[in-house]
C-alpha cells in the first residue's frame, strides 16, 4: 500500500511505496524528501537470532541516523541543496555554514568531516573489540542484551558497545562512498572493509572579511611559531600584522609602515625563538612576537618573494637576483648569506618561472613550486637538483593551478596547494592523498605537533585561517 503527498515544487500528487526515503517527482523531476511520518520505520526484535541493544546504546537509532546521510548525498547530487542542508542540520545539529559546506562537498562527491565521534573513544573501543574478535574462544551470540559492563562478566556486552561506533562508521562509509572522521580513524578501522576515510581533520577555523581584530582584507601571509603554536597573519596590502594564541584568540597587532598604499607583504615565517620574519616590498624584516622591529635583512640585488625557517633555524628564501627570478638564498636569522642558487628551475629541465615558492624538510632538502611548470622541484641543502614531480592535469599527482602554498610535515611529506584542495606526496614525490578544502590555500605551515595551518580564500573572497590535524604514516 502506498501513501500520497504533494511535490513541494510543482504540487503534483506523489505516491510513496514505502521504501526509498527520497523519490523523484515524475512531473518536474525534482528530488523530494518523503515526510518523516510516511517513511518506513526500522524495527528491532529481542527474539533469538536478532541483534538488540540495552545499555550499550541505541544502535538502531545510530544506524538510522547514519543512513540518513544518504538522503543528504542524493539530494545534494540532484541539485536540491536547500532540502539537503535542512536534512543535514536535522541529523547533526550543525550550523548553517557548516551544513552548507558539507552539502557542497557531497554534491561534488568530496569527503566530509564528521566530528561527532571521539577519536580517543573510538580507538579504545576498537582495540577492545579487535581483542574480543580475535579471541579463539569468541563466538558471536544470537541474542545480545547488555547491561552495565563488568570485567568479570560476559564479554558480549562489551563487544556490542565497542563495535557500535564502528558499525555506524562502516554504514557511513558505505552510504556516502567517501567520508572523514576523527584523526587516525582509517588506521583504526583498517581491519574492517572501509575505504575513503579522510587524511586530515579540521581542528579550527577563524577569520572573515573586515578590519577588526581577527578579520582580514586580503589575507595571504601566515606564520606559526612551531614550538608554541602562536599564529601570525598579515594582509597582502595595508601593512597590518595580527598575532593570535594557539586557539585563534586575538592577542595584538602592529603596522609595518605608515604608508600603507605602498605596502606589499608576500611572505612570513616564524622560528622557535619567537622571531617573526616578514617579506615586504622585496626585503625581509625581523620582528619579535610583540611587533618590535629587530632588524632589516637585505641582500644586494636581491628582491625576496617568500621564505621558510628550516629545522636548523636558518632561512630559505625565494628571490629574484638581477632578473634571475628562480633564485634561492639560504641565510642565518641575522641575514648572513650561506648559499645562493640561481636558475634553479630552468637549468633543470623546467620552464622559466616568474615566481617560486619554497619549503624545506627536516634534513634541509629544499622544495620549490612554480605555477608556470605546475610542478615541484626538489634540491639538496647545497642546491643540487634531486628530482621533480607533478604535471598539468586533473588526476591524482597532477595540478590544475598551483596557489603557491607548499609545506613539509615532520614525516617528510610534501603538501602542495591548488585551487580547492591540497595534495600530499611522500619525500620522493609519490602521491599519497588529497585534502579537500573547497577554498584556495595560498600559505601553509606546520607546528611541532604536525598540525597543518593554511590560509584559505573562499567564496566572496572571505579569508580565514584553518588548522588541520593529519594522520601519521602507517607503521612499517
Amino acid at each position: 500500500m502506498s501513501d500520497t503527498f504533494k511535490c513541494p515544487n510543482c504540487g503534483a500528487p506523489l505516491d510513496y511505496p514505502g521504501s526509498d526515503p527520497i523519490i523523484r517527482c515524475p512531473y518536474c523531476n525534482t528530488s523530494v524528501v518523503v515526510p518523516g511520518n510516511l517513511r518506513a520505520k526500522p524495527s528491532f526484535s529481542s527474539q533469538p537470532g536478532n541483534f538488540t541493544l540495552g545499555g550499550a546504546g541505541d544502535l538502531g537509532g545510530l544506524l538510522q541516523k547514519a543512513m540518513r546521510f544518504k538522503e543528504v548525498k542524493d539530494l545534494a547530487q540532484a541539485g536540491n541543496k536547500l532540502d539537503a542542508i535542512r536534512v543535514y542540520r536535522e541529523i547533526t545539529d550543525a550550523d548553517l555554514e557548516t551544513a552548507r559546506a558539507a552539502v557542497d562537498a557531497l554534491a561534488a562527491n568530496q569527503p566530509i568531516t564528521l566530528s561527532s565521534f571521539s577519536a580517543a573513544d573510538v580507538k579504545a573501543s576498537v582495540a577492545e573489540a579487535r581483542q574480543v574478535l580475535n579471541s579463539p574462544t569468541f563466538s558471536a551470540p544470537q541474542t545480545i542484551q547488555t547491561g552495565p559492563a563488568t570485567r568479570s562478566g560476559s564479554r558480549s556486552g562489551c563487544w556490542v558497545g565497542c563495535l557500535s561506533v564502528g558499525l555506524v562508521v562502516l554504514v557511513l562509509a558505505i552510504v556516502l562512498g567517501s567520508m572523514t572522521g576523527p584523526l587516525g580513524l582509517s588506521n583504526l578501522f583498517s581491519w574492517l572493509p572501509i575505504s575513503g576515510i579522510s587524511f586530515a581533520a579540521q581542528q579550527m577555523s577563524f577569520g572573515g572579511e573586515g578590519v577588526g581584530p581577527g578579520l582580514f582584507t586580503g589575507l595571504q601571509a601566515l606564520a606559526v611559531n612551531p614550538a608554541t603554536g602562536a599564529i601570525f597573519a598579515a594582509d597582502k596590502a595595508g601593512g597590518r600584522v595580527q598575532a593570535f594564541d594557539p586557539n585563534g584568540k586575538f592577542i595584538t597587532q602592529w603596522t609595518l609602515t605608515s604608508d600603507s598604499s605602498s605596502t606589499n607583504i608576500t611572505g612570513m615565517a616564524a622560528d622557535r625563538k619567537g622571531n617573526v620574519f616578514i617579506v615586504m616590498n622585496g626585503d625581509i624584516y625581523r620582528y619579535d612576537a610583540n611587533g618590535a622591529l629587530q632588524q632589516t635583512l637585505k641582500v644586494p640585488d636581491a628582491n625576496f618573494y617568500n621564505l621558510v625557517v628550516g629545522a636548523d633555524g636558518n632561512l630559505v628564501a625565494a628571490a629574484s637576483i638581477t632578473f634571475k627570478n628562480e633564485s634561492i638564498i639560504r641565510m642565518t636569522p641575522d641575514g648572513a648569506v650561506l648559499n645562493t642558487f640561481t636558475d634553479v628551475i630552468s637549468s633543470n629541465g623546467g620552464k622559466i618561472e616568474s615566481v617560486i615558492h619554497v619549503a624545506v624538510d627536516g634534513s634541509g632538502d629544499i622544495y620549490a613550486a612554480g605555477s608556470d611548470n605546475t610542478a615541484v622541484f626538489k634540491f639538496s641543502p647545497d642546491g643540487k637538483f634531486i628530482s621533480r614531480f607533478g604535471s598539468k592535469g586533473t588526476q591524482n599527482g597532477q595540478f590544475n593551478f598551483l596557489t603557491g602554498g607548499i609545506a613539509v610535515d615532520g614525516y617528510g611529506r610534501v603538501y602542495v596547494g591548488e585551487y580547492g584542495s591540497i595534495q600530499v606526496f611522500d619525500s620522493n614525490g609519490l602521491y599519497q592523498n588529497t585534502i579537500s578544502t573547497f577554498d584556495d590555500s595560498f600559505c601553509m605551515t606546520f607546528d611541532d605537533q604536525n598540525n597543518l595551518y593554511t590560509t584559505n580564500r573562499g567564496s566572496g573572497d572571505v579569508d580565514k585561517i584553518t588548522k588541520f590535524s593529519v594522520q601519521k604514516p602507517p607503521e612499517k
